[in-house]
């Protein structure tokens, strides 16, 4: 599954619907550096670092931009410390 996550984030066009832990998510949106993804009111955003993938879920309790950012913001954290 780890090597399909980080193909998935080398090419995000690609990914017009994926599954994660046994759930079919839609593709969102995505670039070279992440790809959101949703299924109903939840979903799930990957962001790929130097050495990492950091992989966030959100509920419908949850605003989906707010998980996004949390997520990109994760993952600046480990870039700027050489993740």
């Amino acid at each position: 599954m780890r090597a399909a996550i980080v193909k998935l984030c080398s090419t995000p066009e690609n990914y017009p619907a994926g599954v994660v832990v046994g759930v079919r998510y839609l593709g969102a949106k995505g670039d070279i550096r992440s790809v959101v993804a949703r299924k109903s009111a939840t979903g799930v955003i990957h962001a790929k670092t130097k050495q990492a993938v950091v992989i966030g879920r959100y509920d419908e309790s949850q605003n989906p931009g707010e998980a996004q950012l949390t997520v990109e913001k994760l993952a600046d954290y480990l870039i700027a410390n050489g993740t």
